[in-house]
């Protein structure tokens, strides 16, 4: 049974359907509340699951935690229960009729994330996490082996507000990386 072309019970607006219709690999994201971050992040991750049989996804959260509470329900929500395979409830993972894994994550915990060939990732409140794990992690992940192609990454998040970094660890990168992002695709970069 295809999965492909599952209606999912999502209505998307305008700026959604926007950033939802790139071809880009890499799609970088800026929006204030109530832009709908978080349903077009899973919305993102459960077509990618979709389109490609047998793939690996991650939806990532700055904590467990958070993905948990943001994310899990929602992609149980969104997935029609005929298409679900399997469901492990306390790995935070389903599998598709399709044999994809969607497997949701938490950034503290960086040794969790080293290690398998990814198709796709979405970071959800990437400014919240630290640039180590795009650059150093999930970067190497995502490259295709023996002439696959490439994985597909969605960073999503809300600004920094500046406040919230006196006197904690926090560094604004996602800032510089949006602008970085945003030059490549008027010079004409595509992916």
């Amino acid at each position: 049974m295809s999965v492909l072309n599952v209606p999912l019970k999502i209505s998307l607006h305008k700026n959604q359907e926007f950033v939802h219709d790139s071809k880009a690999l890499v799609i970088v994201v800026k929006a204030g509340k109530r832009f709908g971050k978080s349903e077009l992040a899973v919305y993102k991750a459960v077509k990618w699951a979709g389109e490609m049989p047998g793939s690996t996804i991650w939806y990532i959260a700055p904590t467990f935690g958070q993905a948990e509470s943001i994310a899990w329900n929602r992609f149980k929500d969104l997935i029609p229960p005929q298409f679900i395979k399997r469901m492990v409830e306390n790995k935070l993972t389903i599998t598709l009729i399709n044999d994809s894994d969607i497997i949701l994550k938490g950034a503290e915990n960086e040794t969790s994330l080293r290690g398998p060939h990814l198709d796709g990732v979405v970071f959800d409140e990437a400014a919240y996490m630290r640039k180590y794990i795009w650059n150093n992690i999930i970067r190497g992940q995502l490259l295709g082996i023996n002439g696959e192609k490439p994985g597909k990454a969605l960073f999503i998040s809300s600004p920094i507000n500046p406040l919230e970094t006196i006197g904690k660890n926090i560094k604004d990168w996602y800032t510089d990386f949006y602008n970085d992002a945003l030059r490549k695709s008027v010079s004409g970069n595509k992916d």
